[in-house]
């Protein structure tokens, strides 16, 4: 009994016919049907009913299947475990920050982490947070630390450790004659400044325009550049979006007469900082470590708005 050949039973199952399932595993259809024939002749049991119309599971063959799905099940964890293994002989970590997550207690605890594995590879990146997941999900990166906005963002997909909160508030440059007030269909008709491409479910500003049962803005210019961000909000007719790790840049542009705060009566979405990674990938040691260091002593909001945009304050 193979493998390809239980594999072979459970793709006619799930297409109803050899000719699908030849299609789905990328194999011709007579490649199929010598693997379920072979199998049928190891058993002396037909596993298959051939009609006009496909192919069904007999009982029999339904009986089999079930107990092929735990032998998957079991290769899956052989593999898994494997995967550790491998991993605890070649420790690597490849982490991904937005700037509110630059703290002074993540550099500790990846410090932490070079002491206790010497040969670790480290690859730290700054993305914006689409960036991140899409790393995640595509498994370029293990492990990404980013604000969330809302529950809104699928999180099924994700293992998620919260970490400390954000403050967040609207602003718009001195001279953009605004409504000091704006409620939130006249923020909607207004342009706005965005750090995170859209779509983009785990952005603010889609979590904040979801909430109200609104879709995004139209007029949207998007700038990934941190740089870029805070020179253009002076100058850009748009709505900005700051974290409370840029309010001390803020507020210097507010000192000089460049920027103003806008003052929404409604509610406006903190950001949590989180850790996040895939559901489906194994932990290696190391990162079980780095997760332990960050809830033994998790980060707090005074520490990242000492070092988030610290180049800036000069």
């Amino acid at each position: 009994m193979k493998l390809h050949q239980l594999a072979a039973l459970r793709a006619v199952h799930e297409t109803g016919s050899l000719l699908a399932a030849a299609g789905k595993m990328n194999l011709s259809q007579p490649a199929i049907s010598r693997a379920i024939i072979d199998l049928e002749e190891e058993l002396g049991v037909l596993l298959l009913e051939r009609t006009a119309r496909g192919a069904v599971l007999t009982p029999f063959g339904h009986t089999v299947l079930k107990r092929a799905q735990k032998i998957s099940q079991e290769i899956d964890g052989i593999r898994n475990d494997a995967q550790l293994q491998r991993n605890a002989l070649c420790q690597h970590l490849v982490l991904a920050i937005t700037p509110p997550a630059a703290t002074r207690r993540l550099a500790e605890a990846l410090a932490q982490i070079t002491s206790v594995w010497p040969g670790i590879a480290l690859d730290i990146r700054e993305l914006r947070s689409a960036q991140i997941v899409e790393g995640l999900q595509q498994g370029h990166i293990d492990m990404g630390i980013f604000p969330w906005y809302s529950p809104h963002a699928d999180s099924r997909q994700f293992n998620t450790l919260p970490l400390y909160a954000l403050k967040v508030a609207l602003a718009a440059r001195m001279a953009y004659s605004c409504p000091p007030r704006p409620n939130i269909k006249q923020l909607h008709g207004m342009p706005w400044l965005v750090l995170d491409p859209l779509p983009n479910a785990w952005s603010f500003i889609s979590c904040f325009f979801h909430q109200y049962g609104l879709c995004a803005p139209e007029k949207i210019v998007n700038c990934i550049s941190l740089e870029m961000y805070i020179g253009m909000a002076e100058r850009l007719d748009a709505v900005s979006v700051w974290t409370e790790a840029g309010f001390a840049i803020l507020e210097k542009q507010i000192q000089k007469g460049t920027m103003k705060k806008l003052a929404f009566a409604g509610e406006i979405p903190n950001a949590t900082v989180c850790v996040c990674w895939p559901k489906t990938r194994p932990l290696s040691p190391a990162m079980k470590y780095f997760l332990k260091l960050l809830q033994e002593r998790p980060p707090e909001t005074s520490d990242a708005t000492e070092l988030a945009f610290l180049s800036h304050f000069n």
